[in-house]
């Protein structure tokens, strides 16, 4: 399922809106465990975007110049 993302069957959900109102209108049409869906995609969109963070912070510590480079 995790390929599988609310607006594939709710056209009606509007990009930024917050998890609250996801989660209700989830539980309007489903029952309460399908919920689960919502919090597995928030936990997988929050590991990525640690992947990302800890990406960026690594490349910016390789491109630091060396203390002979900036010397130049």
């Amino acid at each position: 399922m995790a390929d599988l993302g609310c607006k594939s069957c709710h056209l009606e959900i509007a990009f930024q809106q917050t998890t609250r109102i996801v989660r209700s209108a989830c539980v309007n049409c489903h029952e309460k465990d399908y919920i689960l869906i919502l919090e597995e995609q928030q936990q997988e969109i929050k590991k990525r975007m640690q992947e990302v963070r800890d990406f960026v912070s690594h490349f910016k510590r390789e491109k630091k110049p060396s203390s002979e480079q900036q010397r130049r």
